[in-house]
């Protein structure tokens, strides 16, 4: 088993399979269950634009950082930093950033793993015919049902793991590539046929301008969400991808990947917008965002015989296929780091990664209301593993490793791994990643808290 694992050549057959895996690592659950409202509520087409240009002035730089670092070192973060810190003669104390990196992963993969499962449990409920004709209460009922029985959420829960270590324990070629090979064109498949229903639907022209109409302006809580978001969905900070980016063949042009990466996540994040506001308008429902959106709003719009709930039972599947793209993408750097650690057995990695993070998925399942209720305050520790990793953690570390490939790491180690004839588009690229980019994460967060 540990030479077959390690016989594997270790890089995406092609350029196409690397994109393929990055934006699969990208559309995340944030794209269906926070961007419509956070976009709704902060302005609209002027909270795109700052989404957009977030991504092009921080979240596009940051990512090539990553990607660039793995490329350069054909290392996790883990063996990329330890590899480069004699070489840069600085101190020690970095090798507590791929750390920090690794607890930011495994909790945010716990995180999918429940989203995940619960994804699974309402494709059922919708092919049985659950939501047909259903009244709010008896939506409502479904989650709630569901979340106070710990022990039918840790079955799905568990379910969606397995599916996510079944392809991580096989590999990169036989087990990622191939995995997200077939999950992407699935995935646009779905997304497009979910968006044509909404498009036949009275209600899209509202929905249109719900999504892209004038705000009164941006706030600083508008510029938080966009930095935030496009850190969260870009999986930023997680050392996701400085392992996908090890992996990536060296003819591959990283300016036009990363852009086309972050091209392809608006595009989703715009498609997403325009499948839930439509549905939610024609039933003449709010916008809600998290758990209230996906297992409550949505299905209360899918309450129809027929069409209505094939699309549910698609809408479903997708948002599935979504939360197990990213799940497998965020093990990725977590197996990585403890197969290397031991003598490339990446099945027991696997296992030993998918045990630790069901354990936290199961702690915050249990924070759900019910007798075995933790909380934190107001907060479950679902919320608050979401609170403080998106919002605190992932742009910590994020600003961090962009502050060490941009002003630490020899630019004799980076510049290979850019991999560019054209010296100015490197130049420009570094000057976005040591000034623009973390000004502008810095300054927007610390006027977001302080006010």
């Amino acid at each position: 088993m540990q030479k077959r694992v390690s016989a594997q050549p270790k890089q995406w057959t092609s350029g196409l399979t690397f994109v393929m895996v990055t934006s699969g690592a990208t559309i995340g659950l944030a794209n269906f269950w926070k961007f419509p409202y956070v976009a709704a509520s902060h302005g609209g087409g002027l909270f795109i634009a700052a989404y957009i240009l977030c991504l092009l002035l921080v979240g596009v730089p940051m990512m090539a950082a990553e990607i660039v670092f793995g490329r350069a070192t054909r290392k996790s973060l883990v063996g990329a930093v330890s590899s480069t810190i004699s070489v840069s003669h600085t101190l020690p104390v970095w090798k507590l950033l791929p750390l920090l990196s690794l607890i930011a992963a495994i909790a945010i993969l716990s995180l999918y793993l429940v989203v995940g499962g619960m994804s699974l449990a309402y494709i059922f409920h919708f092919a049985l015919g659950d939501f047909v004709s259903a009244s709010s209460d008896k939506v409502a009922g479904v989650l709630t049902s569901l979340q106070k029985d710990s022990w039918i959420s840790t079955s799905w829960m568990l379910l969606f793991l397995v599916l996510v270590a079944s392809v991580s324990s096989k590999g990169i070629v036989r087990g990622l590539q191939r995995a997200f090979r077939l999950l992407m064109p699935l995935f646009l498949v779905l997304l497009i046929g979910l968006f044509w229903h909404s498009y036949q639907l009275d209600s899209f022209l509202t929905g249109f301008y719900a999504l892209f109409g004038e705000g009164a302006g941006l706030p600083v809580s508008a510029w938080f969400e966009a930095i935030s978001h496009a850190f969260f969905t870009l999986a930023l900070g997680m050392g996701v991808m400085v392992s996908l980016g090890s992996y990536m063949p060296e003819s591959m042009p990283i300016t036009r990947t990363v852009v086309l990466i972050g091209l392809v996540d608006v595009l989703i994040a715009l498609l997403a917008g325009l499948i839930v506001f439509p549905l939610l308008l024609s039933k003449g429902l709010t916008l809600t965002s998290g758990f209230g959106l996906l297992f409550h709003s949505l299905p209360l719009a899918l309450t129809g015989f027929g069409e209505e709930q094939f699309v549910g039972v698609v809408f479903f599947v997708a948002v599935s296929f979504a939360a197990w793209s990213s799940a497998i993408a965020v093990m990725e750097p977590l197996v990585a780091e403890l197969s290397a650690i031991l003598w490339g057995n990446r099945r027991l990695a696997t296992f030993l990664v998918g045990t630790v993070a069901g354990s936290i998925a199961w702690a915050a399942i249990l924070s759900f209301e019910g007798e075995n209720s933790m909380r934190f305050a107001s907060y479950s520790f679902f919320s608050l593993i979401d609170l403080v990793i998106s919002k605190i953690v992932l742009p910590v570390t994020g600003v961090m490793i962009a502050f060490y490939v941009g002003w630490i790491v020899p630019r004799k180690i980076i510049e290979p791994g850019f991999g560019v004839r054209q010296p100015w588009q490197f130049d420009l690229w570094r000057i976005l990643l040591r000034w623009v980019s973390p000004v502008c994460v810095i300054s927007v967060f610390l006027a977001y808290w302080l006010s």
